[in-house]
């Protein structure tokens, strides 16, 4: 018994630490989306109302939905294993 919970409190710290690193990575993500979108706007890649311009700007936002994700992923397997972990008691 010892073990078992000796493993779920290994599991739920690292999905602990999963989910801060996930939350610190967003903001991150979305600047760097956001910096993308300047940098394309600027140089002149894709104009501002061009085809190109919304598709870059829609990849954009859907890569910083994948950390969005992960994050919202990381915090469902935390409480499943605290919820797990208090129904043992």
């Amino acid at each position: 018994m010892r073990l078992d919970f000796l493993t779920e409190k290994r599991k739920s710290n690292q999905c602990l630490q999963y989910f801060l690193s996930a939350l610190v990575t967003l903001p991150v993500e979305f600047d760097a989306s956001r910096r993308a979108l300047v940098w394309i706007t600027e140089s002149g890649v894709a104009g501002h109302r061009d085809q190109e311009y919304a598709g870059a700007k829609d990849a954009l936002w859907w890569a910083g939905m994948t950390y969005m994700v992960a994050a919202l992923a990381a915090v469902a397997q935390f409480l499943y294993l605290v919820l797990l972990f208090l129904n043992r008691r």
